[in-house]
């Protein structure tokens, strides 16, 4: 399943399903049985093979809750791999879901509509599986956070909780006291992984000191900040879009707030100065993770400041909001280097 070639005819069995649905529907049972498969192959390709029978689904209803079915199951696998494919999978359900409640065409698409008894089930099947997803592994989150703004514009009806959790996740790491010149606790974004071999007893010393002193992969990022990030802000450009003039609602006061501060802050705000340890100590390199993890946000920020939603949200060109939040992720860069 993992060989070059699977991916090939993934993509035969797509240009089939657009081409000639209806001879596919004599092998229902099969596509089916293969639907069971996609928690074992690569992400990239299990992902093709749902995009691919999507189209299908509409003509028979057993198939799509044959891939709700297949897609729980790897959703709730440890693996990242059947993880990604999940979110990745939920995310395609729902956008195809409203292609044929919009197109509206046939019986089957009119009684899988966004008011439908069929879609409700699958909307809250979804909504279940993305607040699960938010303890997930980072990978599996930031392809959440990808998909996510696509859905929020084309299902109206689920803005009002793709917003509400998209809120809550990023006030976790939000620090909104004026106090605090940092805008984001980048350390509260940041874990040590585990110990390796930690529940044998007799560890030896060369274990123990590598365990003491480990390197770079000791920590590393448990958010994602910078996605969600760019995903609430994506969202709420398209209501900027839809709706130009109307007040600032919560998520925007939110994202207006981080990009002031972080317009205002510098590198010092963020415990990193020329006197930071960065060396190959835990605490060194868990300012390294910090030090990274900064320029990813920064460069977000710079990213949402000089679109339209940043001139909305800022007081000042967004422009030169950019230009000032790029200079600190020059600060931060040269501190690496040094």
């Amino acid at each position: 399943s993992r060989s070059a070639s699977c991916a090939r005819w993934v993509q035969l069995l797509g240009r089939l399903a657009r081409a000639v649905p209806t001879l596919l529907m004599h092998h229902v049972t099969r596509l089916r049985e293969t639907l069971t498969y996609i928690a074992h192959l690569p992400p990239d390709v299990g992902t093709e093979l749902l995009r691919a029978l999507l189209p299908l689904t509409a003509h028979r209803k057993e198939l799509q809750d044959a891939m709700v079915l297949a897609l729980r199951k790897a959703a709730f696998l440890r693996d990242v791999g059947p993880r990604l494919v999940a979110v990745r999978g939920f995310v395609l359900l729902l956008l195809e879901d409203s292609t044929q409640a919009t197109e509206g065409s046939g019986e089957g698409a009119r009684g899988r509509g966004t008011g439908g008894a069929c879609a409700g089930q699958l909307d809250a099947e979804v909504l279940g599986f993305i607040k699960r997803c938010l303890t997930h592994q980072p990978e599996v989150r930031s392809s959440l956070y990808a998909g996510l703004p696509q859905v929020y514009a084309r299902c109206v009806h689920l803005r009002p909780v793709i917003s509400d959790l998209l809120v809550s996740q990023l006030s976790k790491f939000h620090q909104p006291s004026r106090s605090e010149p940092a805008p984001v606790d980048l350390s509260a974004c940041i874990v040590y992984a585990p110990a390796t071999s930690g529940t044998q007893a007799a560890a030896s010393l060369a274990s123990a000191f590598a365990s003491a002193h480990a390197g770079p992969s000791a920590v590393h990022t448990a958010e994602p900040v910078a996605h969600l990030l760019r995903c609430l802000s994506a969202c709420l450009s398209h209501d900027l879009r839809a709706m130009p003039g109307m007040p600032l609602s919560q998520p925007a006061e939110l994202v207006q707030d981080m990009l002031v501060r972080l317009r205002a802050a510098g590198a010092a705000d963020f415990g990193l100065t020329k006197q930071t340890d960065l060396s190959m100590s835990p605490s060194g390199q868990h300012n390294v993770a910090v030090a990274r993890l900064l320029q990813t946000v920064l460069v977000a920020a710079v990213e949402v400041a000089v679109a339209p939603l940043g001139e909305e949200l800022l007081s000042e060109q967004g422009m030169a909001a950019a230009m000032g939040m790029y200079a600190v992720h020059g600060e931060v860069t040269a501190l690496l280097k040094a």
